[in-house]
């Protein structure tokens, strides 16, 4: 089961009191607000009190699905119409991204006020590439698939963040799924076999014209990509050895296990 509290504590730390994030691990839904049965995701404030928040997300951590459930609560708000729960059909997990999509798009009209919610369904991988850009995410646009032709007469919408490409975060996400399988799920350095803090480091960095093949990137856990990132470390990918190591770092205790075990060379990428 993968850990997601660096990633729930980021959201909270970007977004405040703007956010309100319900999380079901595999035991019990963590936040009492949300409720989760076979059809449905339903969020409901306490008591009278309305949802104050612009985004409400709910995160499955059921391993088979690491879904997370984006609700835009923007435009409810602007009109000052309190609507006490608010309701999604999971559908079934396993269907809704059985194209391989990495974002699904829905929205919900709620009939007695006559708003569309847009619900965003996204995998976790990806969503924490839109960490910082939920505000575009949610932003209803004429180019979802679903979009309702009755938003077009009064579209006035104002996200004011900068916007993040889908096209450039599914790249990201693939290029990482790719680079993982071909490491065999491991640090090419320490051997790291842990998924949630495994990345995908580019040999040669995007903004210098790097692309995200498989044959551009290598597995890293957390730790050694920053290292690498940083020049605190550099790879020779011709003999598969680091050749610069910073004084500091020699003294840690991964490099000494890194010469004596694995006689200071790295996984080879399978072909």
């Amino acid at each position: 089961m993968r850990d997601y509290d660096e990633l729930i504590n980021n959201l909270k730390r970007i977004y405040g009191n703007q956010i309100i994030i319900g999380e079901r691990n595999k035991d019990k839904i963590i936040q009492k607000k949300f409720n989760e049965t076979k059809s449905k995701i339903q969020y409901t404030p306490y008591s009278n009190n309305y949802p104050q928040e612009d985004i409400i997300v709910y995160i499955n951590e059921n391993i088979n699905y690491d879904i997370a459930i984006i609700w835009n609560n923007i435009l409810r708000k602007e009109k000052g119409t309190p609507i006490k729960t608010f309701s999604v059909n999971s559908y079934s997990w396993n269907k809704l991204f059985e194209n391989n999509e990495i974002i699904n798009t829905k929205y919900i009209h709620d009939k007695k006020s006559n708003i569309y919610h847009k619900v965003i369904f996204i995998k976790v991988d990806a969503l924490e590439y839109y960490i910082e850009d939920l505000y575009s995410l949610v932003a209803p646009s004429s180019d979802d698939l679903n979009f309702p032709k009755e938003l077009l007469k009064n579209y006035n919408y104002n996200y004011e963040r900068k916007k993040i490409t889908s096209s450039r975060a599914s790249r990201y996400y693939k290029f990482r799924k790719k680079v993982l399988e071909v490491y065999d799920n491991k640090c090419a350095i320490c051997r790291c076999n842990e998924p949630k803090i495994l990345e995908a480091a580019h040999i040669k960095a995007v903004n210098g014209n790097g692309r995200d093949v498989p044959e551009n990137g290598i597995c890293l856990c957390r730790n050694h990509h920053k290292m690498f990132d940083s020049n605190l470390i550099k790879i020779n990918f011709d003999t598969l050895e680091l050749c610069f190591v910073d004084d500091k770092i020699k003294q840690m205790a991964w490099y000494n296990e890194f010469i004596t075990k694995y006689n200071g060379k790295l996984i080879k990428a399978k072909k």
